[in-house]
């Protein structure tokens, strides 16, 4: 089994990716990583075997389609979650946060 977990390198990603990856199932992540590099944020396991790490957007619609096409699982984290962030850049907040999820919706059920 493999999930997908856009967004993984967030706050609540991270902690799942963690968890996921202690119970040996195989992971990959897709995250812009804004905040700090994947090999800070997942400090500790980001070596492990179970973890593969894609710095990337979701809104790259080719890229989400060859994720997509490699997973058995999707889980949707990613977003700009708090305001100070938001009110820094609307127009990213928006396409991250709204904009993009139905093309996700479309990239998952062509998949299927």
């Amino acid at each position: 089994m493999s999930i997908l977990i856009i967004g993984g390198g967030g706050f609540v990603g991270s902690l799942l990716v963690k968890k996921l990856v202690e119970k040996r199932i195989n992971v990959l992540v897709l995250d812009l990583f804004i905040y700090a590099p994947p090999e800070e944020v997942f400090l500790g396991f980001y070596e492990s075997e179970f973890l593969q790490v894609v710095k990337g957007d979701m809104r790259d619609i080719d890229l989400m389609e060859n994720l997509v096409s490699k997973s058995d699982n999707i889980i949707h984290l990613a977003c700009i979650s708090n305001d100070p962030s938001f009110e820094l850049n609307p127009d990213l907040g928006k396409a991250i946060n709204f904009e993009c999820f139905y093309p996700l919706v479309k990239v998952c059920k062509k998949e299927n």
